[in-house]
């Protein structure tokens, strides 16, 4: 019972510093964002620094605060600056989810069907090759998956926050152009500007995932895979005697040590004894 409600207090008090940890890198994104980054401007424009927010929280913690941190987002920005009614309200939360559908790490079971998929894939191309069905080689792209394992983490979080940029970007002309402004290949160029822009301010994702504590925990990991500190008390005599010893008997040995008891091996036995007689011709005349 004290155990329990010892790992329920620890369980417990790692939830708390989780969500202070969260609350502390979204104030402060949004800070950065607000007062550090109008300052830093490049080509008159500004990088887009809560959607990098929202692609760390996404693929370091999934779907769920990919969610609330762009409900957060959308919320600060609608209460500080209120100039679209509603628009980021409904904007950040909606694209924070559609693309946590991507980049969020798998779950176990979408994980098996990938894999099950994978091997469909690979067994049918196998198929078809023995059977000498293969077509001509062309040059296409394919775009399977070869693995089931998740795109690197930080990869990841530098696409989903390009991909959030631009759909933002793109609803943002799409709205002005409904306003009757008219659009044009400046604006292009400026929606360009900003993604890279956004895509280089991605910097922030190591010390950002550090403050987390994503890299501790992922060392503790690999640490667990790799069996790191078990130690091996086998004298170097004895591994040596089983790396040397076969699994499997061998058969022709096995073979040559077998002796068959046949009666024609026995007679040929008795005779090279010297006492003439068998066990079969024993027991025959008893």
């Amino acid at each position: 019972m004290m155990v329990n409600s010892f790992i329920f207090r620890s369980n417990y008090m790692k939830a708390v510093i989780k969500l202070i940890k969260i609350s502390l890198m979204i104030l402060l994104i949004y800070l950065l964002q607000t007062v550090v980054m109008p300052h830093l401007k490049i080509w008159g424009i500004m990088p887009n620094l809560m959607m990098v927010g929202v692609a760390i929280l996404t693929v370091s913690f999934g779907k769920k605060y990919a969610f609330i941190s762009g409900a957060v987002f959308g919320i600060l920005i609608e209460v500080m600056s209120p100039s679209l009614r509603t628009f980021n309200l409904l904007i950040y939360p909606a694209l924070s989810l559609l693309c946590a559908q991507i980049f969020a790490d798998m779950n176990e079971i979408k994980r098996e069907f990938l894999r099950m998929k994978i091997a469909q894939r690979q067994a049918a191309g196998r198929i078809v090759t023995v059977e000498g069905l293969q077509h001509k080689k062309r040059i296409h792209l394919n775009f399977h998956r070869k693995t089931a394992e998740d795109l690197e983490a930080h990869l990841r979080i530098v696409l989903n926050a390009v991909i959030l940029t631009l759909m933002y970007e793109i609803l943002m002309l799409i709205y002005f152009a409904l306003e009757g402004v008219q659009i044009n290949f400046n604006h292009i160029v400026r929606l360009t500007q900003t993604l890279f822009y956004t895509g280089l301010t991605c910097v922030v994702v190591f010390p950002a995932r550090a403050f987390l504590g994503m890299y501790s925990s992922r060392r503790r990991t690999i640490q667990k895979d790799k069996g790191i500190g078990d130690a091996i008390y086998t004298s170097e005599r004895k591994l040596q005697e089983l790396s040397l010893s076969s699994d499997f008997p061998s058969v022709v040995a096995s073979s040559r040590t077998m002796s068959v008891e046949t009666p024609e091996a026995d007679e040929k036995n008795a005779v090279n004894d010297g006492s003439g007689f068998s066990p079969v011709s024993k027991e025959t005349e008893a």
